[in-house]
């Protein structure tokens, strides 16, 4: 199917700055991107992203049209490698990873499948965890992840203070109220090396089920130093922005049980689903990043319905938040999994209208 169009706009997010785990200016949420790529035929892909700098859009759409418009969709091999080579080696070409992930919801849609059984089920569920915005005070903590148990949650992850003492003491405050949970912290690399040991020896005590992004992901020796005097298991590689390449790295180290990657940063779906597989022939869980809309965790939750080796999905709570623009919204049932989607492609629906008024630009 020839692709006609390509199109991606900037909507409104009518949420506050806490969002982002981040610090200072940094944590302010951006508008999130909608992608559209339509074929001669009328078969819409679209995605939702809250990762594309709004200044690199302009630029990542028309590099998009000059590579897509004209070429057969279900030439996305091809269509990917180009994307990846289009630009110099890691320059974040996020907004192309948009337009990949399009591609293969074009795909599915075509045969009227959901994404997952057009790559290959390997399941029809998986279990869910509550992935926190940070918050303030302990006590915002608690209550996000006692909602999100009631809801039918058996594990949650909180993105913490980012202070190692202030995070020894959260953690200690949720084990404490959840003791029955699995749960797991995701500071997004911002503690030094002796930070990292000390909330590190707290994780050990408390029976945590991982410790993610403690320090940098590109301080392949501090995580291995990590990973040597830690039980809990480090996960890994989400905020290395070479994305695809850099993961036999990890692979190769055996620093993390758990590696991870970023979409946007590793080249959209078609590098996601690579990352998998190689991540399997190491024997190794590949836990994918999925903080954010329901369309980024739509990709997200379709690999890993076709591969073995991915036990979660992450799933921003509350689940409404970033789910503007949105007629279906993933939602976990009473035994905290998530159901594969049924419509066809990524599986969840647009409400175009909503689209239209959250509109900001349109490139």
């Amino acid at each position: 199917m020839k692709v006609r169009s390509v199109e991606y706009r900037t909507l409104r997010t009518e949420v506050g700055e806490s969002v982002i785990p981040a610090s200072g200016k940094a944590n302010r949420m951006p508008p999130l991107v909608f992608a559209s790529v339509i074929t001669e035929d009328g078969v819409e892909g679209n995605y939702i992203s809250y990762c594309i700098p709004t200044g690199t859009i302009g630029h990542g759409v028309e590099l998009a049209r000059e590579i897509l418009v004209g070429r057969d969709s279900y030439d996305v091999g091809a269509i990917s490698q180009e994307m990846m080579r289009v630009l110099p080696p890691n320059s974040h070409p996020q907004a192309l990873a948009a337009a990949d992930v399009c591609l293969w919801d074009i795909n599915a849609k075509a045969v009227d499948l959901p994404l997952y059984k057009y790559l290959g089920a390997c399941r029809d569920r998986i279990r869910g965890y509550a992935s926190t915005v940070p918050y303030p005070t302990v006590d915002g903590y608690l209550k996000v992840i006692s909602d999100a148990v009631a809801q039918g949650y058996t594990a949650a992850k909180v993105h913490p203070f980012r202070d190692a003492k202030r995070d020894v003491e959260l953690v200690r405050a949720l084990r404490s109220e959840f003791p029955d949970i699995d749960l797991m912290i995701d500071p997004v690399c911002a503690y030094n090396l002796p930070d990292a040991l000390e909330v590190g020896y707290a994780l050990d005590e408390l029976g945590y089920f991982w410790y993610e992004n403690p320090i940098s992901d590109y301080d392949l020796d501090g995580l291995a130093h990590l990973s040597s005097k830690l039980r809990t298991p480090l996960a890994v590689g989400e905020q290395n922005y070479v994305g695809f390449p850099a993961l036999r790295d990890y692979l190769k180290s055996g620093i993390g049980f758990y590696v991870r990657s970023l979409g946007e940063y590793a080249g959209g779906l078609s590098h996601v689903l690579k990352s998998a597989h190689a991540a399997e022939a190491f024997g190794v869980n590949y836990e994918i990043h999925s903080y954010g809309p329901p369309l980024n965790l739509a990709m997200y939750v379709n690999v890993a319905l076709s591969v073995p080796n991915c036990e979660f999905a992450e799933i921003i709570v509350p689940e409404t938040l970033l789910s503007m623009g949105m007629a279906d919204v993933p939602r976990v049932d009473e035994d905290g999994y998530l159901e594969a989607p049924k419509h066809p492609g990524l599986g969840y629906r647009v409400d175009r209208d909503a689209i239209e008024n959250l509109t900001l630009e349109v490139f």
